[in-house]
């Protein structure tokens, strides 16, 4: 089920029900003193990533409507992490269109995307997230229409 939101500046979201959350699994022994380590040698981690679009928190795999000559600021937002584990996570960007809009841009190494589309268009953001110390990585895709 998808629900949209309009805020005041005019630009929607379409966004689904539920928060998508991957559970990580940690690699290693598991003795109880691995609780000492940043993120717990044994530990699991339930992650989502989410983008927050101008005060609105937009959930995982959804597309964003902007309007065009609107102002813009995006930013990728890692939901469960423990603040323990904050500096074994690694955020990678790929922009997936070849195009982004003119007026926008994708921070590469931060996700961010920022300033004031003057042109309609579409491109899309695959996040990646990955825990030091944890086997698995957390991928999310949100498309973004103006």
């Amino acid at each position: 089920m998808q629900t949209q939101f309009q805020n005041r500046l005019g630009w929607s979201v379409l966004a689904a029900a539920s928060l998508l959350s991957i559970t990580l699994t940690a690699c290693g022994g598991g003795s109880s003193s691995d609780s000492d380590l940043p993120c717990g040698g044994t530990a699991t981690l339930r992650l989502g990533i989410t983008y927050n679009v101008n005060g609105t928190v937009v959930e995982p795999d959804q597309t964003v409507v902007l309007q065009r000559n609107q102002p813009v600021l995006a930013t990728p937002q890692i939901v469960g992490l423990p603040t323990a584990c904050a500096t074994a996570a690694r955020l990678s960007v790929n922009v997936q269109s070849r195009d982004v809009p003119a007026g926008l841009v994708v921070n590469p190494e931060s996700g961010v995307i920022s300033g004031t589309s003057t042109e309609r268009g579409s491109f899309s953001v695959r996040l990646t997230v990955n825990v030091d110390g944890y086997v698995s990585s957390i991928q999310q895709t949100i498309r973004f229409i103006i």
